[in-house]
């Protein structure tokens, strides 16, 4: 069916107003926006592919695979997988090699409950070690 209003008006989405998925969506859209400054591609995953949400593929053939987070997340299940976490904060995204970052924090969340006994450990804090992995419009290159 073909619509008929051809002069409906659309209004930004209110990013607090939308649901989990349409978050993961607009995020997917956000970042995969900011990486194509970069020359990436990005293709989003309908299933979780090795624990990857996207792809980015850069110009020069390699080839990430990212899980899309609210905030700084590590979780038992990415180890070892060469995965890449991103999450969204100040018109930009903090994107790391799990692993890698995770080694920076071990020693905090080892011996939380969360950690030892749901196998993840998530936080809203901004700590000065992940201010490596961000990027947004103004930077000048980023690095995996």
């Amino acid at each position: 069916m073909i619509n008929k209003d051809l002069n409906k008006t659309f209004k930004k989405a209110s990013y607090v107003s939308l649901n989990n998925k349409q978050k993961e969506n607009y995020n997917f859209h956000k970042l995969a926006s900011l990486l194509s400054t970069y020359g990436f591609n990005c293709i989003w995953l309908n299933d979780d592919v090795h624990g990857a949400d996207l792809l980015a593929l850069s110009t020069e053939g390699d080839v990430y695979k990212i899980q899309l987070k609210s905030r700084l997340t590590f979780e038992k299940k990415y180890m070892n997988k060469n995965i890449y976490m991103a999450y969204p904060s100040d018109n930009g995204f903090y994107i790391y090699n799990h692993d890698e970052a995770l080694e920076l924090f071990i020693d905090r969340y080892k011996n939380t409950t969360s950690w030892n006994e749901k196998g993840w450990y998530s936080s809203t804090t901004k700590y000065k070690e992940m201010e490596k992995y961000f990027f947004n419009e103004d930077s000048e290159s980023i690095s995996f």
